[in-house]
């Protein structure tokens, strides 16, 4: 860990003593240890930035001593880095003695510690807060059991944020250590954000006025493709605009439209749209039965899946000026063979599964889906309600357990994972906010699949026939 420095060892130099920084002009040295007259003085790697060293040095320089403060223009990841070495190297210079038995101490070859010869005790620069962390999965709770702990006491997660880290990565580290995980499974990698977009922040500018939230990183990093897919269990408006901002919609796609695959009668069908537009237009519901009818093809495996529109009523004549206006735009779609539409659908026969597609307004497919999700609810409870009587209704359930539990899987919104924001250039996935580990597993899985779709592909090639002005020649 700590070393002599040499003459050619380059980097970012922290020079630090009692929480002063040494800025030479102003500035954090950056270069060759020996333009800094810093060769022969022991030093601590304590990082990396943009590819060269971070050293901490533990020196008195008489001028050009300041604040941290000074360099809080640079960026975030080095001005933390800075802090991290004035915060150890205030650590090593409060701890030469033994708080136990007053001998010296010496620093470790090993990790960032001061060790005790005499009475074997160690130290960490830990600092507060301290973090306690609490991972549910239903009733159950993980506790860990240390290896000093005696008579089999188990704990939850808790530990001290060390110097430079954050609560996020401080909570990180520690369930990795004490559940005794050394490293991420292959593939997977965690990329640091300090903000959070809250429920009560404004859905149309949270993701810019927090730029460094998990929302804003995470859509920024798959706009740069380092990543192929998406999944969100925060504000679902906050997550419609900034993907349709930051990521951008396909162009030629008026509007992106959330798209969940609701329970029926024929193994689901994709709700488009549901909530993300309001207010919709022939243009825009002609582009969701499109979207939706590629949807249900590429990731429901529905070959020539059959698209209808709701509404009131089965007749052409029936609904608003929306339907009646795009009613024909989908025949002559349907006529050219692009899409399979068979003409309006009730609710009634959405749910019984007469179609593979519901086109709809983002108004009425809310309350659609509302409707499908309270009557799911009111149905499980006065099920088992009913099986919950007596000793015979109890036994009952017992022997229909297996289509029970078949029908409580069907309309457990978890197995499905999320809704597919459709009309973005990548992969977007809307996961409920009340998601499990389960549900965020198979949102995961939705959006694996929806990446490796071809969806996305399809939709660019063919937007062109979506226009308004196509339909119309």
């Amino acid at each position: 860990m700590d070393r002599i420095i040499e003459k050619l060892d380059r980097g970012w130099w922290v020079v630090s003593h009692e929480q002063k920084l040494w800025l030479p002009g102003g500035e954090l040295p950056h270069g060759e240890a020996v333009n800094f007259d810093l060769v022969g003085q022991h030093a601590l790697h304590i990082g990396e930035w943009q590819g060269e060293s971070v050293w901490m040095v533990r020196q008195d320089r008489r001028h050009d001593m300041g604040s941290l403060r000074q360099v809080l223009d640079q960026d975030p990841g080095l001005f933390q880095l800075a802090g991290r070495g004035i915060q150890l190297a205030e650590f090593y210079r409060s701890h030469k003695f033994c708080g136990y038995c007053g001998h010296p101490m010496h620093a470790s070859k090993s990790e960032w510690a001061m060790l005790c010869s005499h009475c074997r005790e160690r130290y960490y620069p830990q600092i507060a807060p301290c973090i306690i962390v609490a991972i549910r999965r239903d009733d159950a709770i993980l506790l860990a059991q240390h290896t000093r702990h005696r008579n089999g006491v188990h704990t939850v997660l808790a530990g001290f944020v060390e110097v430079g880290e954050t609560l996020e990565q401080a909570v990180a580290r520690e369930v990795m250590e004490e559940s005794g995980i050394k490293d991420l499974p292959a593939g997977v990698e965690i990329a640091h954000a300090s903000e959070v977009v809250e429920m009560c922040d404004n859905p149309a500018t949270a993701f810019r006025e927090k730029k460094d939230s998990s929302l804003t990183v995470g859509l920024n990093m798959l706009k740069s493709g380092g990543g192929d897919a998406f999944v969100s269990a925060g504000s679902t408006g906050a997550l419609l605009s900034a993907a349709t901002l930051l990521v951008k919609r396909i162009k030629g796609i008026r509007r992106a439209a959330l798209a969940p695959v609701v329970p029926t009668g024929n193994g689901g069908a994709v709700l488009i749209d549901c909530g993300a537009t309001a207010e919709g237009t022939p243009e825009y519901l002609l582009q969701f039965a499109f979207m939706g009818s590629y949807y249900a093809e590429h990731v429901l495996g529905r070959p020539e899946p059959k698209v209808g529109l709701l509404n009131i009523g089965a007749e052409p004549s029936k609904g608003t000026t929306l339907q009646t206006t795009v009613y024909p735009m989908l025949q002559e779609a349907a006529k050219a063979g692009r899409i399979n539409f068979v003409g309006n659908v009730e609710a009634r026969e959405a749910v019984e599964g007469s179609v593979d597609v519901i086109v709809s307004d983002g108004y009425s497919g809310n309350i659609f889906l509302k409707t499908m999700e309270g009557t799911g609810l009111f149905l499980a409870r006065e099920i088992k309600k009913m099986f919950m009587k007596s000793l015979i209704t109890k036994l009952a359930a017992l022997m229909v357990s297996g289509g029970l539990k078949k029908f409580k899987k069907m309309m457990d919104s978890s197995e499905v994972g999320g809704t597919a924001l459709l009309g973005i250039s990548k992969p977007v996935i809307k996961a409920h906010g009340s998601s499990d580990a389960y549900a965020i597993k198979n949102a995961v899985r939705q959006a694996k699949q929806f990446a490796s779709s071809g969806i996305i592909e399809s939709i660019t090639d063919n937007v062109d026939v979506m226009r308004l002005e196509v339909t119309q020649l």
